[in-house]
């Protein structure tokens, strides 16, 4: 009898740019030490994030886990010998990475409206461009450092909102 040979497992499709659109929901408006939650409808649950460093690093590595095509995808400076173990982001197993996510609900339950929209389209030379809509407004950055930039300038004047009250 001919042995019969199965068709290998197909491998997942990689998720393209605008599959990776992620949600930034900021819950504590205080500078850089701001708290909130990062989203995309691909995660199971949303991670949260205290102050800019540690969301700078948290989207990188969903991105990495959603296999966002880049070259020179490592931040400048990180240890390749970090490991995310016993987190949220340790792998990126049970993820919906259907194309059809963002139909089926993902992270985002639409009870908590995003504050902050981040596409980014390219990660080359130890950088990020891309796009983000803050308020409605959608507006282009050239590095990770303009993107920040763009996300304290939106905290900013959040806490002053806030403040006054």
């Amino acid at each position: 009898m001919p042995e019969r040979i199965l068709p290998a497992p197909a491998a997942r499709a990689p998720v393209t740019t605008r599959d990776a659109l992620l949600m930034l929901t900021v819950h504590k408006y205080d500078g850089s030490f701001s708290e909130g939650e990062i989203a995309n409808a691909h995660m199971l649950s949303s991670v949260g994030f205290q102050g800019y460093g540690d969301l700078l690093l948290k989207m990188e590595r969903i991105y990495d886990l959603l296999e966002i095509p880049g070259f020179g995808r490592e931040i400048k400076g990180k240890s390749n010998g970090f490991q995310w173990t016993a987190t949220d982001l340790e792998t990126a197993d049970g993820w919906d990475m259907n194309v059809q996510a963002w139909k089926n609900g993902g992270a985002w339950d639409g009870r908590r409206r995003p504050h902050v929209f981040v596409q980014t389209m390219y990660r080359q030379h130890y950088s990020w461009q891309g796009s983000c809509c803050i308020d409605g407004q959608w507006e282009y950055f050239r590095s990770a450092l303009e993107l920040l930039l763009m996300i304290d300038h939106f905290i900013r004047k959040e806490q002053e909102k806030n403040n006054e009250r």
